[in-house]
């Protein structure tokens, strides 16, 4: 439990210096955006990976004064950023090969400190400011203990029974190794397509073994000790 807290108290403490960076931006660039900036909320989850890693973010849209050039404050961002020792890259999306769109132009300044990532981008074709800004991703968890330990090995097979070739004789599900659930890229984590939630072999029904007696030729093709219709 102290290992949680102290994780989310960095993860607090990165997210507080993001927001405190943005702020300083903001008002610099778009001071009356400041009052409608959202507080620091609660992290969100960044992946699930196991442990599940979770971040802050922070997003903030502004309005510059039209006689300020966005170039003047793209400088003016550059400047502020160095001097709290971000590293900083600038670049005219206009121009890079990464985006050729120019309905999309404009000047972004990018930095990056500890981890944490902000980006500023300024219309080209409008007023618009928009600030953007994650911290890295951290376990606030310990990773789950070890699953329960195997169901059989080769010592302990009852009479009359072989491991399941399925899980080798752990019982659990061999695809989402006895979680549940499998990473998803688009949902962050899925129900397992293999024991539809249920964690066990759907082979051995987590027994981790299977009697000699009952396998079918198929089974019995993956013990190339046991000769055919007979242990």
């Amino acid at each position: 439990m102290a290992q949680t807290a102290a994780a989310r108290a960095e993860l607090d403490r990165r997210g507080g210096e993001l927001h405190e960076r943005i702020a300083e931006l903001v008002a610099l660039c778009t001071p009356d955006a400041l009052a409608a900036m959202p507080a620091l909320g609660e992290p969100e989850v960044a992946d699930w990976q196991q442990p599940p890693r979770y971040r802050h973010s922070l997003t903030v849209r502004g309005s510059r004064d039209p006689a300020v050039s966005p170039e003047t404050l793209a400088a003016q961002v550059t400047a502020a950023l160095t001097a709290a020792k971000w590293q900083v890259a600038a670049a005219n999306t206009q121009n890079s090969a990464a985006n050729r769109d120019e309905s999309a132009g404009g000047l972004v300044v990018d930095g990056s400190s500890e981890g944490s990532q902000l980006r500023v981008r300024f219309s080209t074709t409008s007023t618009v400011v928009l600030y953007t800004g994650e911290t890295p991703a951290i376990a606030l968890t310990t990773p789950e203990p070890d699953r329960r330990p195997p169901a059989r090995s080769a010592d302990t097979v009852d009479p009359g029974h072989v491991l399941c070739y399925e899980c080798a004789g752990t019982g659990w599900c061999p695809v989402c190794e006895g979680r549940g659930w499998i990473a998803d890229e688009r949902l962050g984590r899925r129900r397992c397509p293999e024991c539809f939630d249920r964690r066990v072999c759907p082979i051995c029904e987590g027994a981790g073994e299977l009697a000699v007696a009952r396998l079918s030729p198929v089974q019995r093709a993956n013990y190339a000790h046991l000769p055919d219709g007979s242990k």
